[in-house]
């Protein structure tokens, strides 16, 4: 007889209805609430830094306050749009805090929250590792480029 084993429920709660049409889309979280089942926790945190590009600005804002520009200047691959998606994902769950500065034209910059300075460490701690995934070249990770300029 076969046995079954019983998994822990990740987390069954019903989704966020979606946004009004129109509305600005800016990406909530999957849940109303956590459920406290085994990796709520760790949902609960990537839907905050969670992203292709959240972690890479959250360790650049680490040095201190930066604007938008020069947050943009450092990711020559990365559109505006996108960037401003991400700040604004970061601002809504208040890891990241906007300022704007009324000069002419206007300056907008963006710095750590309490709640981002409380993600230093993890973040600190994920570069090493990091680190050391790409000095092991069996471990390295690949990127295929596609249509690579010659």
């Amino acid at each position: 007889m076969a046995r079954t084993v019983k998994k822990a429920p990740f987390c069954h709660r019903p989704p966020l209805p979606t946004a009004a049409p129109g509305a600005a889309r800016v990406r909530v979280p999957r849940h109303r609430d956590y459920c406290g089942a085994p990796g709520c926790a760790i949902e609960a945190a990537l839907d905050v830094i969670g992203g292709k590009w959240k972690g890479v600005v959250l360790w650049h804002l680490i040095a201190g306050e930066q604007g938008f520009n020069a947050l943009r200047r450092q990711f020559p691959e990365l559109t505006a749009r996108v960037l401003s998606r991400q700040l604004q994902e970061l601002e809504a769950h208040g890891v990241v805090e906007r300022r704007i500065y009324p000069t002419t034209p206007p300056r907008t910059g963006y710095r750590l929250t309490p709640l981002g300075r409380s993600l230093v460490p993890a973040l600190r701690k994920l570069w090493r590792w990091g680190e050391s995934v790409l000095a092991a070249p069996a471990a390295r990770p690949t990127r295929r480029l596609i249509n690579r300029p010659k």
